[in-house]
């Protein structure tokens, strides 16, 4: 799986959010490349109090913002793209 990475416009457009800073997203895909999408590591070396749904969700809204606005969901996916899917 390819993460997906954002510009400034995007992350203006798309990803801002009043729960997540910039810092702290950018620190949240940091971790996730880091160690391979390894959501428990994530958590444990994440320095806040957030569960491991609150994370992957954070990231899995993230990518799945940038594939919608990229057009990168192909129509033979039916639905299969995970990224699409779960929440």
């Amino acid at each position: 799986l390819e993460l997906l990475e954002y510009s400034e416009e995007e992350y203006e457009k798309l990803l801002s959010s009043e729960d997540w800073t910039r810092d702290d997203t950018d620190k949240l895909i940091d971790l996730v490349k880091r160690f391979d999408m390894n959501f428990f590591i994530v958590q444990d070396r994440w320095p806040g109090s957030h569960s491991v749904e609150v994370l992957k969700d954070r990231f899995y809204f993230i990518q799945r913002k940038l594939t919608e606005e990229r057009g990168l969901v192909a129509p033979e996916d039916n639905g299969e793209n995970v990224l699409m899917t779960k929440p």
